[in-house]
């Protein structure tokens, strides 16, 4: 799996209890930053120091993790799922916007481009992408799951 992520902007990453997640970063993690203690997660930095590995040592956990790198900041919003992403390399997102629709309902479209998602809200009320309320429009890097309105629509 691929995470076109844009600086700045945290993404979702399952891990679980059973298989470990590996991360892979286009440059130097310098410094790691969790929202955890050591009984809740297990990581290891790999000595090229690019490529982190993860794995929760509890059943639940909701947290956040900031890797800095030589070449920018990355933030992701973890939890603990039982389909968790196994291998993941992380690429800097580029603004893409030649979307194609992926998915049309009543309440939402869904675009994709090589490096972006869009949900674009078609309702007066706000809708929830990623547990955040949306009026309009939202743009998100592709590759981290897609919620809205609490399910799994996308990754």
């Amino acid at each position: 799996m691929i995470f076109h992520m844009f600086l700045g902007k945290a993404v979702k990453l399952f891990i679980s209890t059973g298989i470990v997640t590996t991360l892979v970063f286009p440059s130097s993690i310098e410094q790691i930053i969790g929202g955890w203690n050591k009984t809740e997660v297990y990581k290891y930095l790999s000595k090229d120091r690019k490529t982190l590995v993860m794995k929760s040592l509890i059943e639940k956990l909701d947290t956040n993790l900031t890797v800095i790198t030589s070449g920018g900041v990355y933030q992701f919003e973890i939890s603990t799922n039982h389909k968790p992403h196994s291998f993941v390399e992380i690429v800097n997102g580029v603004g893409d916007f030649s979307f194609k629709l992926e998915k049309d309902s009543r309440d939402y479209s869904l675009l994709t481009s090589k490096s972006t998602v869009q949900v674009i809200n078609k309702n007066s009320n706000a809708i929830s992408v990623n547990g955040k309320k949306v009026a309009d429009k939202v743009v998100l890097p592709k590759g981290s799951p897609v919620f809205i309105n609490g399910k799994r629509e996308l990754f």
